[in-house]
């Protein structure tokens, strides 16, 4: 292999100063360099010698340069320029200061799963971005994500994607990726699409906020069989403190049918948004579970509408991770030293400073100044060497040390050479055991400290905690942190190096718990809320069905009552009857309910559950707020089922709308409806043939030099034909809700005569 650091220093091309040797992979090289006409630091990554001539070297190389150069976007990976000669290819890229996915999840083991999907969510930002490009990766997988000190995130390697360029994409199909993130398709060399990537997603999120990855076998063959036959476990079995909606995003993506995974990463995105924002929610996975009413944090995980979140900013992204990666980030100690030398300066200026007064005419304070410190030193030398001797020697009667002289004289001692906090040394670093599903008792903590899981481990005071949770048997570890796995260096306390958990959570069953209100549930909700929310077991869960003509009001699959009644206190051991509607289908709808001022959402949840079909018209307005104005069924129609209601939705208003060349009836009725101020100018004597009046200028003064000059004057009258000609606030421009838009219509003159 060639050596490239022969090239440091050097210049390419006539532009690029080779700096140093980044990285060494197995087809390429990449070297840090200085682009001296755009002075700007980038990395040039150029194909290993060995690889020229070689034509599947080279197409995967000139691909990856035609992949990235299509793509722009923040969490990418730009390519600024591309050389391809006959004996050297390489691209010039932007450089990214940072590490990989990969060294940091190696570093950090499990992470918080709010951590996690920050992260997960800019990938699938980049991912939607070229998908719409039609460019899949194919390759997604921690080493190819760079994370940056602020919590940014880099998708990069694009060596293996698939372009819309390529002549033979699927002709070409094979088993390409990494095999612990491929995705079934790829594993048995079928067509892939951007559905591919998704799967790997999840892979990367199941593997991120559990610290294992879901499959793994003793060779690629077998890993890369179980992708394509084997189901993961649930994330939350190995870490519960995951939410559901977690879990359920993570398996979702990771269905083995790619029509069952996320439609888009667009859509996987927002719902991962959803999920930070609403950290209770359950989404519902199937069309007859999204009909449930009741629960405002029950929602469709295919349906959600994205108007309604807010996306996750940078600000957002650094609040909520970058103080993590700034007490955590591995380079941290790197330039330890680096500001040495101005303490040095300043302290030689003082120095110069002093040389300039008066000198003393006697040498005591020099004298004294140096014996101070050997009187110091002398004096707790005494006292280290008194109180080990007096140990030594048996002196070890707690009465003893109570005299004053021997007890001032243990507190020197003590503070200055056995305090933890003062005397704290960091040392190597030692790996975390997996505890979870181990019994927390006083065997644990004494084989913890006693090095039975290979080092001496501490937990810190006040660090176990307890929670309730049916998916656990009592008393067992269902969290730590740091996570199994997770790396972290140690402190010298009493002699040995001790390494400590901060945070222990262990299951305590309870045994008491109220019977929540689940009447109008679907069977699956009704489930999921006795379980995960009241701790009642589903073995102690049992469902009947009921056609009892006083539940006329509900419809098939609904839960119709509980026994105990919602309310009721609920024992371990006891038995909780769920019963379920049963009835023939409908064949009309319930009756419409009043959603004037309702929120979408769950306007078009309580239609569906009415057995309506929703149809929405957005309608922008200033001070929208994404609530039913208008319903084109009124409420308590009943209609045939699937009978199409009609909902007027006021959103956020983004932009004035076009006004020019309508009447002014039509533009004030607009304006009001949307909450626009507005101001009108009347104005006469202007014919509609004067192509100088309707303009889209947005100075006042100038639309009205121009009326004077073809011969217009104010009016105070107007009729149904009176025209806007003059906007003050441009179509497509905010509109304010304080400063109103000023209107010039105009009652043209008769030009017959």
């Amino acid at each position: 292999m060639n050596d490239y650091s022969n090239y440091i220093g050097k210049l390419l091309d006539k532009r690029y100063r080779i700096l140093e040797v980044v990285g060494m992979g197995g087809m390429a090289v990449v070297l840090r360099a200085e682009d001296t006409v755009m002075n700007r630091t980038v990395a040039v990554k150029i194909l290993n010698d060995e690889y020229n001539g070689n034509p599947q070297a080279e197409a995967r190389f000139i691909d990856e340069s035609k992949a990235v150069a299509m793509l722009s976007h923040k969490n990418i990976v730009n390519v600024y320029d591309v050389a391809i000669y006959p004996d050297m290819k390489y691209i010039v890229m932007e450089y990214v200061d940072g590490i990989t996915l990969r060294e940091y999840l190696d570093r950090q083991g499990a992470l918080p799963w709010n951590e996690a999907c920050i992260y997960v969510l800019q990938i699938l930002r980049a991912l939607e971005h070229a998908h719409s490009k039609g460019v899949i990766h194919r390759d997604i997988k921690p080493q190819n994500i760079i994370l940056q000190k602020n919590g940014d995130i880099k998708v990069m390697d694009f060596g293996i994607a698939k372009i819309p360029t390529s002549e033979d994409a699927n002709a070409r199909e094979k088993a390409v990726g990494t095999v612990y993130y491929i995705s079934p398709e790829q594993a048995s060399g079928k067509p892939t699409g951007a559905y591919s990537d998704l799967y790997s997603v999840g892979i990367m999120l199941y593997e991120a906020v559990t610290g294992v990855l879901p499959f793994v076998a003793d060779s690629p063959t077998a890993v890369a069989a179980m992708q394509v036959n084997a189901e993961p476990q649930n994330p939350r079995d190995l870490m519960l403190t995951i939410p559901v909606s977690i879990s359920q995003i993570i398996l979702k993506a990771m269905m083995k049918d790619p029509a069952d995974r996320f439609r888009s990463a667009h859509t996987m995105g927002k719902a991962i948004e959803w999920a930070l924002r609403n950290p209770d929610v359950i989404f519902a996975l199937t069309d007859a579970d999204s009909t449930a009413i009741g629960e405002a944090n029950v929602v469709s995980i295919d349906m959600i509408d994205t108007a309604e979140i807010k996306p996750y900013e940078d600000e957002e992204i650094e609040r909520t991770v970058g103080g993590r990666l700034n007490s955590q980030w591995p380079w941290n100690r790197r330039n330890s030293g680096a500001n040495a030398n101005s303490g040095d300066q300043e302290s030689g200026k003082k120095k110069k400073k002093r040389k300039k007064g008066k000198h003393s005419g006697t040498m005591f304070p020099i004298i004294l100044g140096i014996a101070i410190p050997f009187l110091i030193v002398a004096v707790v030398l005494a006292i280290l060497l008194g109180v080990t001797f007096m140990k030594n020697m048996g002196f070890t009667d707690s009465s003893v040390w109570q005299m004053q002289p021997f007890k001032t004289m243990y507190s020197i001692y003590t503070t200055f050479f056995h305090n933890p906090g003062f005397n704290e040394v960091v040392q190597e670093e030692a790996t975390f055991p997996n505890l979870i599903g181990i019994t927390y008792d006083q065997v644990l903590v004494s084989q913890l400290q006693n090095g039975t899981y290979g080092h001496d481990f501490e937990i810190k005071e006040g660090a176990v905690t307890y929670t309730n949770n049916p998916s656990f048997e009592d008393g067992k570890i269902i969290h730590t942190e740091p996570g199994a796995n997770a790396i972290r260096k140690g402190v010298k306390k009493n002699g040995k190096t001790v390494y400590t958990f901060t945070s222990i959570i262990v299951n305590k069953i309870q045994t008491t718990s109220v019977i929540p209100d689940v009447v109008g549930f679907t069977r699956s909700d009704a489930r999921v809320t006795m379980m995960n929310r009241y701790g009642i077991p589903n073995e102690s869960i049992l469902f009947e069905t009921e056609t009892d003509p006083v539940y006329n009001n509900m419809y098939d699959g609904q839960v119709t009552r509980t026994v105990p009644a919602a309310g009721e206190i609920y024992h371990k051991g006891d038995v909780v009857v769920i019963y379920i509607c049963s009835r023939p289908e409908s064949l009309t709808t319930g009756q419409m309910p009043e959603l004037a001022g309702v929120d979408v959402n769950y306007a078009i949840r309580l239609c569906e559950y009415s057995l309506y079909r929703v149809e929405i018209v957005d309608f922008p307005m200033v001070g929208g707020n994404n609530t039913v104005r208008e319903q084109s069924v009124p409420a308590g129609t009943v209609s045939d089922k699937g009978t199409t209601v009609i909902l007027t939705v006021s959103r956020p208003m983004n932009s004035m709308p076009y006004l020019l060349n309508t009447t002014l009836t039509e533009a004030e009725q607009l304006l009001t409806e949307m909450g626009i101020p507005y101001r009108v100018e009347l104005f006469g004597g202007v014919y509609a043939s004067d192509t100088a009046v309707s303009t889209r200028d947005t100075d006042y003064e100038a639309q009205i030099e121009r009326l004077n000059l073809i011969g217009g004057y104010p009016v105070d009258y107007r009729d149904q034909f009176t025209t806007v000609i003059f906007q003050s606030i441009a179509a497509g421009s905010p509109p304010s809700d304080t400063e109103p838009v000023v209107l010039i219509a105009v009652n043209y003159e008769d030009e017959t005569f």
